[in-house]
Protein backbone atom coordinates (compact mmCIF):
# COMPACT_ATOMS: atom_id res chain seq x y z
CA UNK A 1 0.00 0.00 0.00
CA UNK A 2 2.64 2.55 1.08
CA UNK A 3 4.72 2.43 -2.09
CA UNK A 4 1.61 2.81 -4.26
CA UNK A 5 0.94 6.12 -2.48
CA UNK A 6 4.38 7.67 -1.97
CA UNK A 7 5.33 7.03 -5.59
CA UNK A 8 2.59 9.50 -6.63
CA UNK A 9 3.00 12.25 -4.06
CA UNK A 10 3.99 15.79 -5.02
CA UNK A 11 5.13 18.75 -2.94
CA UNK A 12 2.36 19.84 -0.61
CA UNK A 13 0.60 16.46 -0.54
CA UNK A 14 0.01 14.96 2.90
CA UNK A 15 0.28 11.25 3.68
CA UNK A 16 -0.60 10.19 7.22
CA UNK A 17 -0.22 6.61 8.48
CA UNK A 18 -2.01 5.45 11.62
CA UNK A 19 -0.61 2.12 12.82
CA UNK A 20 -2.27 0.25 15.67
CA UNK A 21 0.96 -1.39 16.86
CA UNK A 22 1.49 -3.83 13.98
CA UNK A 23 3.80 -6.79 14.57
CA UNK A 24 3.95 -8.00 10.96
CA UNK A 25 6.93 -6.00 9.72
CA UNK A 26 4.97 -2.78 9.18
CA UNK A 27 7.33 -0.71 11.39
CA UNK A 28 10.28 -1.66 9.16
CA UNK A 29 8.34 -0.67 6.04
CA UNK A 30 7.32 2.63 7.62
CA UNK A 31 10.95 3.33 8.56
CA UNK A 32 12.02 2.72 4.96
CA UNK A 33 9.58 5.34 3.66
CA UNK A 34 9.73 7.70 6.66
CA UNK A 35 11.03 10.68 4.70
CA UNK A 36 8.03 10.50 2.34
CA UNK A 37 5.35 10.20 5.03
CA UNK A 38 3.96 13.38 6.60
CA UNK A 39 3.19 11.79 9.95
CA UNK A 40 3.17 8.31 11.51
CA UNK A 41 0.88 7.81 14.47
CA UNK A 42 1.18 4.62 16.51
CA UNK A 43 -1.91 4.20 18.66
CA UNK A 44 -4.14 1.36 19.81
CA UNK A 45 -7.13 2.52 17.78
CA UNK A 46 -9.73 0.55 15.87
CA UNK A 47 -10.16 1.25 12.17
CA UNK A 48 -12.85 3.96 12.23
CA UNK A 49 -11.33 5.97 15.12
CA UNK A 50 -7.92 5.75 13.41
CA UNK A 51 -9.33 7.11 10.15
CA UNK A 52 -11.14 9.92 11.94
CA UNK A 53 -7.96 10.79 13.90
CA UNK A 54 -6.03 11.24 10.66
CA UNK A 55 -8.58 13.61 9.17
CA UNK A 56 -8.94 15.61 12.39
CA UNK A 57 -5.20 16.30 12.62
CA UNK A 58 -4.42 17.16 8.98
CA UNK A 59 -6.15 19.39 6.47
CA UNK A 60 -5.59 18.45 2.81
CA UNK A 61 -8.07 20.04 0.42
CA UNK A 62 -8.70 16.68 -1.27
CA UNK A 63 -9.02 13.55 0.88
CA UNK A 64 -9.16 9.78 0.79
CA UNK A 65 -8.13 6.85 2.96
CA UNK A 66 -6.57 3.55 2.01
CA UNK A 67 -6.55 0.39 4.10
CA UNK A 68 -3.37 -1.62 4.55
CA UNK A 69 -4.22 -4.38 2.06
CA UNK A 70 -5.27 -2.11 -0.81
CA UNK A 71 -3.34 -0.24 -3.52
CA UNK A 72 -3.61 2.95 -5.54
CA UNK A 73 -2.99 2.34 -9.22
CA UNK A 74 -0.38 4.48 -11.04
CA UNK A 75 -1.53 7.95 -12.08
CA UNK A 76 -4.52 7.99 -9.74
CA UNK A 77 -3.62 11.05 -7.68
CA UNK A 78 -2.86 13.14 -10.78
CA UNK A 79 -6.14 11.99 -12.38
CA UNK A 80 -8.09 12.93 -9.26
CA UNK A 81 -6.60 16.42 -9.07
CA UNK A 82 -7.36 17.02 -12.74
CA UNK A 83 -10.96 15.83 -12.29
CA UNK A 84 -11.68 18.12 -9.34
CA UNK A 85 -10.04 21.08 -11.08
CA UNK A 86 -12.12 20.53 -14.20
CA UNK A 87 -15.44 19.94 -12.38
CA UNK A 88 -15.83 22.35 -9.45
CA UNK A 89 -19.44 21.22 -8.89
CA UNK A 90 -18.30 17.67 -8.08
CA UNK A 91 -17.53 17.00 -4.42
CA UNK A 92 -16.61 13.32 -4.54
CA UNK A 93 -15.53 10.79 -7.16
CA UNK A 94 -14.98 7.05 -7.33
CA UNK A 95 -14.29 4.42 -9.97
CA UNK A 96 -14.93 0.81 -10.90
CA UNK A 97 -13.31 -1.77 -8.59
CA UNK A 98 -10.45 -4.15 -9.38
CA UNK A 99 -10.04 -7.18 -7.09
CA UNK A 100 -6.61 -8.66 -6.33
CA UNK A 101 -5.73 -11.74 -4.27
CA UNK A 102 -3.13 -12.13 -1.52
CA UNK A 103 -0.44 -12.51 -4.21
CA UNK A 104 -1.46 -9.23 -5.91
CA UNK A 105 -2.95 -11.05 -8.90
CA UNK A 106 -5.96 -9.38 -10.53
CA UNK A 107 -8.95 -11.72 -10.25
CA UNK A 108 -12.05 -9.82 -11.40
CA UNK A 109 -13.69 -6.40 -11.55
CA UNK A 110 -16.84 -4.54 -10.69
CA UNK A 111 -17.85 -2.39 -13.64
CA UNK A 112 -20.36 -0.02 -12.08
CA UNK A 113 -23.18 2.01 -13.65
CA UNK A 114 -23.13 5.82 -13.43
CA UNK A 115 -23.66 7.15 -9.94
CA UNK A 116 -27.18 7.27 -8.50
CA UNK A 117 -27.91 8.49 -4.98
CA UNK A 118 -31.05 6.36 -4.94
CA UNK A 119 -29.18 3.15 -5.77
CA UNK A 120 -25.88 3.74 -3.97
CA UNK A 121 -27.69 4.87 -0.85
CA UNK A 122 -29.54 1.57 -0.63
CA UNK A 123 -26.80 -0.78 -1.85
CA UNK A 124 -23.20 -0.40 -0.79
CA UNK A 125 -21.44 -0.56 -4.17
CA UNK A 126 -19.13 2.46 -3.88
CA UNK A 127 -15.57 1.04 -3.71
CA UNK A 128 -14.07 2.82 -0.70
CA UNK A 129 -10.46 2.48 -1.88
CA UNK A 130 -11.28 4.38 -5.09
CA UNK A 131 -13.21 7.25 -3.49
CA UNK A 132 -11.81 10.80 -3.14
CA UNK A 133 -13.62 13.89 -1.88
CA UNK A 134 -13.23 17.57 -1.09
CA UNK A 135 -12.38 18.36 2.53
CA UNK A 136 -15.19 20.90 2.83
CA UNK A 137 -17.75 18.31 1.76
CA UNK A 138 -16.43 15.85 4.35
CA UNK A 139 -16.63 18.47 7.09
CA UNK A 140 -20.17 19.42 6.06
CA UNK A 141 -21.17 15.74 6.12
CA UNK A 142 -19.70 15.19 9.58
CA UNK A 143 -16.78 12.93 8.75
CA UNK A 144 -16.28 9.29 9.69
CA UNK A 145 -18.48 7.81 12.43
CA UNK A 146 -15.93 6.37 14.88
CA UNK A 147 -18.60 4.19 16.52
CA UNK A 148 -18.90 1.88 13.51
CA UNK A 149 -16.62 -1.11 13.01
CA UNK A 150 -17.47 -2.20 9.45
CA UNK A 151 -19.82 0.12 7.57
CA UNK A 152 -18.07 3.41 8.34
CA UNK A 153 -17.42 4.06 4.65
CA UNK A 154 -21.00 3.25 3.59
CA UNK A 155 -22.37 5.48 6.34
CA UNK A 156 -20.03 8.33 5.36
CA UNK A 157 -20.90 8.04 1.66
CA UNK A 158 -24.62 8.15 2.46
CA UNK A 159 -24.08 11.48 4.20
CA UNK A 160 -21.61 12.72 1.60
CA UNK A 161 -23.94 12.18 -1.33
CA UNK A 162 -26.55 14.31 0.45
CA UNK A 163 -24.06 17.18 0.70
CA UNK A 164 -22.57 17.19 -2.78
CA UNK A 165 -22.57 15.75 -6.27
CA UNK A 166 -20.82 12.37 -6.56
CA UNK A 167 -19.38 11.09 -9.85
CA UNK A 168 -18.38 7.59 -10.92
CA UNK A 169 -15.34 7.77 -13.20
CA UNK A 170 -15.09 5.29 -16.06
CA UNK A 171 -11.72 3.91 -15.00
CA UNK A 172 -9.94 1.92 -12.27
CA UNK A 173 -8.23 4.02 -9.60
CA UNK A 174 -7.24 1.40 -7.04
CA UNK A 175 -7.17 -2.32 -6.26
CA UNK A 176 -9.08 -4.02 -3.45
CA UNK A 177 -7.39 -7.05 -1.90
CA UNK A 178 -9.93 -9.85 -1.52
CA UNK A 179 -8.73 -12.77 0.61
CA UNK A 180 -10.08 -15.07 3.32
CA UNK A 181 -8.20 -13.40 6.18
CA UNK A 182 -9.53 -9.92 5.40
CA UNK A 183 -11.85 -8.01 7.69
CA UNK A 184 -14.43 -7.83 4.91
CA UNK A 185 -14.48 -11.60 4.42
CA UNK A 186 -14.70 -12.35 8.14
CA UNK A 187 -17.31 -9.79 9.21
CA UNK A 188 -19.53 -9.29 6.16
CA UNK A 189 -22.30 -11.66 7.35
CA UNK A 190 -22.17 -10.69 11.04
CA UNK A 191 -21.06 -7.23 12.15
CA UNK A 192 -21.15 -6.08 8.53
CA UNK A 193 -24.73 -7.10 7.87
CA UNK A 194 -25.92 -5.58 11.14
CA UNK A 195 -24.18 -2.25 10.53
CA UNK A 196 -25.35 -2.02 6.92
CA UNK A 197 -28.92 -2.50 8.14
CA UNK A 198 -28.30 0.13 10.82
CA UNK A 199 -27.07 2.63 8.22
CA UNK A 200 -30.04 2.00 5.94
CA UNK A 201 -32.42 2.57 8.82
CA UNK A 202 -30.55 5.71 9.89
CA UNK A 203 -31.11 7.38 6.51
CA UNK A 204 -34.50 5.86 5.68
CA UNK A 205 -33.28 3.64 2.83
CA UNK A 206 -35.77 0.79 2.40
CA UNK A 207 -34.70 -2.32 0.48
CA UNK A 208 -37.95 -4.26 0.97
CA UNK A 209 -40.95 -4.73 -1.29
CA UNK A 210 -40.40 -3.28 -4.75
CA UNK A 211 -36.93 -2.12 -3.76
CA UNK A 212 -35.90 -5.79 -3.42
CA UNK A 213 -36.61 -6.21 -7.14
CA UNK A 214 -34.56 -3.09 -7.90
CA UNK A 215 -31.70 -4.49 -5.82
CA UNK A 216 -31.70 -7.75 -7.76
CA UNK A 217 -31.75 -5.80 -11.02
CA UNK A 218 -28.78 -3.69 -9.88
CA UNK A 219 -26.77 -6.78 -8.97
CA UNK A 220 -27.57 -8.25 -12.39
CA UNK A 221 -26.54 -5.03 -14.16
CA UNK A 222 -23.21 -4.97 -12.30
CA UNK A 223 -22.62 -8.65 -13.15
CA UNK A 224 -23.40 -8.13 -16.83
CA UNK A 225 -21.33 -4.95 -17.12
CA UNK A 226 -18.42 -6.63 -15.32
CA UNK A 227 -18.61 -9.71 -17.54
CA UNK A 228 -18.63 -7.59 -20.70
CA UNK A 229 -15.68 -5.49 -19.49
CA UNK A 230 -13.61 -8.43 -18.22
CA UNK A 231 -11.21 -10.07 -20.63
CA UNK A 232 -7.53 -10.69 -21.25
CA UNK A 233 -6.84 -7.12 -22.35
CA UNK A 234 -8.31 -5.54 -19.21
CA UNK A 235 -6.76 -8.17 -16.94
CA UNK A 236 -3.30 -7.66 -18.43
CA UNK A 237 -3.62 -3.87 -18.29
CA UNK A 238 -4.70 -3.89 -14.65
CA UNK A 239 -2.08 -6.49 -13.73
CA UNK A 240 0.67 -4.32 -15.23
CA UNK A 241 -0.54 -1.38 -13.12
CA UNK A 242 -0.71 -3.48 -9.96
CA UNK A 243 2.78 -4.83 -10.61
CA UNK A 244 4.07 -1.28 -10.97
CA UNK A 245 2.41 -0.32 -7.67
CA UNK A 246 3.98 -3.17 -5.68
CA UNK A 247 7.34 -3.39 -7.46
Amino acid sequence: MIRSVVSQLNEGDQFVVVDAGSEDGTPDVLHRYRSQITHIETAALKQAPAIRWGFEHFDSELCCYLNTDDLLLPGTIARIKQTFDAQPDVGAVYSHRAFIDDQSQVQRVWNLPPHSNTLMGRWDYIPQETCFWRRKCMDDAGGIDANLDFAMDYDFFCRLMRQTRMLRLNTYLAAFRDHQASKTANLVTTTGAAEVAQVRARYGFSTSGGWRVVGRALRHIVQVRSGLAWGRSLQESLQAKVNDSVR
